[in-house]
């Protein structure tokens, strides 16, 4: 079961995916939602190495659930907002 089954609201925001990096898993599923604001991306991030070190400089590293580089974006700009 789907929970947009069962929300009602008056935005809804779908996105259509094309796995560049990250499995076919719902964890990898966009929107991403941090900190009550969504976020969703099409393209490729390169240097995710790089990026998850400034992840853990700024400890934000925990709101990276799946494996794409978008959600990993998502939570630099969510450190940079904190």
């Amino acid at each position: 079961s789907f929970d947009a089954h069962r929300l009602t609201g008056t935005t809804f925001i779908a996105h259509v995916r094309y796995a560049t990096t990250g499995s076919l898993d719902v964890r990898n599923t966009h929107p991403f939602l941090q900190d009550g604001r969504i976020f969703a991306h099409n393209g490729m991030i390169e240097g995710l190495d790089a990026v998850d070190g400034r992840l853990r400089q700024l400890g934000t590293s925990e709101l990276v659930l799946g494996q794409t580089d978008s959600e990993r974006v998502f939570a630099l700009i969510t450190g940079g907002i904190r």
